[in-house]
């Protein structure tokens, strides 16, 4: 199974699930040598992340993982330059407070010949919680604007087992 060519279907099941219960819990969908797997994200806390990091980069470079989807809600905000993203960081620690970020839904898909991301802006007015259209974003972050953990993870597991 080649998992892009079911990105359309899997984002409109994400809004689904999302709008019935006005949130969406971090899900790795994992295409692996012996089927698809399903790694539902139990994280608290930043350390926890980077070991999933750490976990699937090894996968990727013992050629266990062939591509992945990953879906989450998450902090965005546009920035200019690498040293604006990393300044909002060192500001705020996360990205949930910094000033003019934005609350998407994602739905990030990786592999070795793409990276293609679909996102949602997440509208919440007291009890009402609404999804907006999906945007396709295309790209391997070549400018490095991206500091999200899960980025690139097939560049990355590549690069440091070289």
């Amino acid at each position: 199974m080649n998992m892009v060519e079911h990105l359309d279907s899997i984002c409109e099941k994400t809004r689904h699930i999302f709008n019935e219960a006005k949130e969406h819990p971090p899900l790795f969908m994992l295409n692996m040598k012996n089927g698809i797997a399903l790694l539902p994200c139990l994280w608290s806390k930043k350390e926890d992340k980077e070991i999933y990091v750490k976990g699937i980069k090894q996968k990727i470079a013992n050629n266990e993982i062939n591509e992945f989807i990953f879906i989450a809600e998450a902090w965005t905000k546009s920035c200019k330059t690498y040293s604006e993203v990393n300044e909002e960081y060192r500001k705020h620690g996360s990205l949930e407070f910094a000033e003019g970020k934005r609350e998407i839904l994602m739905v990030q898909y990786q592999s070795f010949n793409e990276s293609v991301m679909f996102i949602a802006e997440i509208n919440r007015d007291g009890d009402e919680v609404t999804l907006g259209e999906w945007e396709k974003i295309e790209s391997y972050n070549k400018e490095a604007l991206s500091l999200g953990l899960f980025d690139n993870m097939f560049t990355k597991a590549v690069a440091a087992n070289n």
